[in-house]
């Protein structure tokens, strides 16, 4: 997983590098561990935080760009079965393949992976969430989809607005027999400088 998380970021500095155009996105999470790829009743949504900073580079004129974007943002899930908050602070790694009319709207396809670098539980009693073999796994990987809509607010300046959901593939749990992975779904706003 480090080799993964290692390769997207360089991927994304080598894109970023290339940019016509960069931006930040802030707004909300709303996360929740799945179980055997189905929403689980005993898990409810978490709410949470991002920041990102993203670089696009255009293709194909006014059509088809990739955004790789990094930043921070906070997930986990509330277990309702023995009333405990669990929350992730998580470096993250997007990079997206946009296809639209950019100057308005685009369709966002992509993968993303992240790091966990603190982790808490909080409920009936707290502690810090164990992470490793026993444990569970800092590293995560995922497929991304969503959209986003863009305005023009003056030249080569463009505010933006979009929803974007995650549907991790890794098994966050370790030496368990049940699958646990991430969703989250992201509603952000954020500002585009640039061509």
């Amino acid at each position: 997983m480090k080799k993964i998380f290692l390769f997207f970021i360089l991927t994304g500095f080598a894109f970023a590098a290339q940019a016509q155009s960069i931006g930040v996105i802030a707004g909300g999470d709303f996360s929740t561990f799945t179980r055997d790829a189905k929403i689980y009743k005993n898990h409810k949504m978490v709410a949470g935080t991002h920041f990102f900073v993203f670089a696009s580079k255009e293709i194909i004129d006014d059509v088809f760009a990739i955004r790789p974007s990094f930043g921070i943002a906070q997930k986990g899930y509330n277990d309702i079965l023995f009333d405990l908050k669990y929350k992730l602070n998580d470096i993250q790694f997007d990079l997206d393949a946009q296809i639209g009319a950019l100057d308005f709207f685009s369709i966002d396809l992509g993968v993303y992976t992240s790091y966990a670098f603190k982790g808490t539980y909080k409920g009936t009693f707290s502690n810090d969430i164990v992470f490793g073999k026993n444990g569970m796994s800092s590293f995560d990987f995922g497929l991304t989809f969503g959209a986003t809509y863009y305005y023009n607010l003056a030249p080569n300046i463009q505010v933006l607005g979009g929803i974007k959901n995650e549907f991790g593939v890794i098994d966050l749990y370790n030496n368990t027999s049940t699958k646990y992975n991430n969703y989250t779904l992201r509603l952000f706003v954020g500002v585009k400088f640039g061509s």
